[in-house]
């Protein structure tokens, strides 16, 4: 099952913070992500899927802290309250429901 709103991440060495961001360009689908070293949180690869889905990296604590891979009903949360925490939280949320 794939979350619907994001995933925390890590990125490799030497990542470019100048490729975060939710703006429409900074977008890309799962597996360029994968190309450019981004992994789940446990170092696993993203996962391959049917129909590829777009992503935007997010570091709300700045590049030294958490790194996050959203998707598109995450920006549509922001539009609502632009709090990357609130979204964040929001999503983590919706993840413990849908595994009860």
């Amino acid at each position: 099952m794939i979350n619907t709103l994001g995933r925390q991440v890590k990125v490799p060495k030497g990542f470019s913070p100048e490729l975060q961001g939710r703006d429409p360009e900074k977008g890309k689908f799962l597996q360029e992500w994968s190309k450019l070293g981004v992994t789940r949180y446990d170092g696993r690869p993203l996962p391959q899927l049917d129909e590829d889905i777009k992503a935007w990296l997010i570091m709300p604590d700045d590049e030294n802290g958490r790194v996050y891979l959203v998707y598109n009903n995450y920006n549509v949360l922001m539009k609502w309250n632009r709090s990357y925490y609130f979204a964040l939280a929001v999503s983590h949320l919706a993840d413990r429901i849908a595994m009860d």
